[in-house]
């Protein structure tokens, strides 16, 4: 019985030491600067502005006036 119980202990204290490794937070990866959209953009039909890689409504009604 005291060998169980010795046996018992070590393995719950492995345990315990293993948990904090199982418990990482994840991150998500930094975005390619290759794939991201700049603030202002000079064109032929005038600058367009995003912001977040959102356009403007100036930005969107240019692309719509120039089609």
């Amino acid at each position: 019985m005291k060998l169980f119980r010795n046996s018992l202990t070590v393995i719950v204290a492995c345990s315990m030491l293993a948990l904090p490794c199982l418990a990482t937070a994840q991150t998500a990866p930094a975005i390619s600067p290759a794939i991201s959209t700049p603030d202002k953009v000079e064109t032929r039909i005038g600058t367009l502005d995003f912001k977040d890689g959102m356009p403007s409504k100036e930005t969107i009604a240019k692309i719509y006036d120039h089609r």
